[in-house]
């Protein structure tokens, strides 16, 4: 098993790529072969390099990158990435990227997207500069997905699109959901099921990502159909601009007595716990594994909830992560 220290040295290693984009300087090159851009910000031979250094980096730092995958798929889709890179665009290249490092199989070994910090799913434990040119940039859909047992699930929106939060996505564009989720399983970094139905709903709220898929092939036009059985409406949606200051909100789901459901009480603590005591059941919220800003720390926090458990009669207790 991979250490900390190790994997915390890929997270960062893996988009040194994009690190050159602040360094290097490219002459612009025609890309007729590509739906989204016609010219790229790094030459043919600079992505080469990088995917070069690349594989160099995830060799000499993972333990051991093939514990999952046979080298022979590694060298395989290496060739197959390099020798496509004259026809990809540098968003479409970024993207092969992610999936060259996904083959390791590890929930911790991941390309951190170029995509602006706070907008969708967080990437990673430490932060990575975004590259100096903002064309490479990624650009979020204004809603954020949710995979429940029962399908996927709009659960966040920037106002405009509040209307949508709880809808159950049925397409994206022409392609039915399933099909986008198999889609991305193969640029998605898990270490198994349960980290892949978690990941994969946040890459395809990215629309390079859906670019790149060709689940979205006609520019920057991303339609949802959403309803469920005879009921569907398809929405166009519109891709937030890079560097939007547009936030995210949660509709308030509603109990009985008009009051916001537990689950969406408090998602800006880190942790909390309340006492239901006519049916003996802690509910306990983790929002963050860090320590909170003010007193009292996670570890304190958590004996504090065991000393109450202890002098209260508790027969049960719900886990919302």
């Amino acid at each position: 098993m991979m250490n900390i220290k190790k994997y915390t040295h890929i997270c960062l290693i893996i988009f040194l790529f994009l690190a050159s984009c602040v360094n290097k300087t490219a002459p612009t090159e025609s890309n007729s072969n590509s739906s989204l851009l016609v010219s790229k910000v790094l030459t043919n031979a600079q992505w080469i390099a990088d995917l070069e250094e690349l594989y160099t980096h995830l060799k000499k730092d993972h333990r051991d990158i093939y514990h999952r995958t046979k080298s022979a798929d590694f060298e395989e889709l290496f060739i197959q990435i390099k020798n496509d890179i004259p026809s990809l665009s540098d968003q479409e290249i970024i993207v092969q990227f992610a999936r060259f490092v996904a083959l390791t199989n590890d929930g911790h070994t991941r390309l951190t997207l170029p995509l602006q910090e706070g907008i969708g799913l967080s990437q990673a434990h430490s932060k990575t500069p975004l590259p100096s040119d903002s064309i490479l940039v990624f650009r979020h859909l204004p809603i954020e997905f949710y995979w429940f047992d029962d399908g996927v699930y709009i659960i966040r929106a920037t106002e405009q699109y509040q209307n949508l939060i709880g809808q159950k996505v049925l397409k994206i564009n022409e392609t039915p959901i399933e099909e986008a989720l198999k889609n991305v399983r193969k640029i998605a970094h898990y270490d198994n099921e349960s980290g892949y139905k978690l990941i994969a709903p946040s890459r395809l709220a990215i629309l390079e990502v859906l670019q790149a898929l060709n689940i979205v092939t006609d520019n920057d036009i991303v339609n949802i159909t959403v309803g469920i059985g005879d009921t569907t409406e398809k929405i166009l949606i519109d891709p937030l601009e890079r560097f939007s200051k547009t936030a995210f909100l949660n509709k308030n789901l509603k109990s009985q007595d008009d009051t916001p459901t537990l689950s969406r009480q408090k998602n800006d603590v880190y942790y909390w716990y309340q006492y239901i005591e006519d049916k003996k059941v802690i509910y306990l919220q983790i929002n963050q594994m860090n320590d909170a800003k003010s007193n009292p720390d996670l570890i304190k926090f958590i004996g504090n909830l065991n000393k109450f458990i202890q002098k209260n009669d508790v027969h049960h207790i719900v886990l919302d992560l």
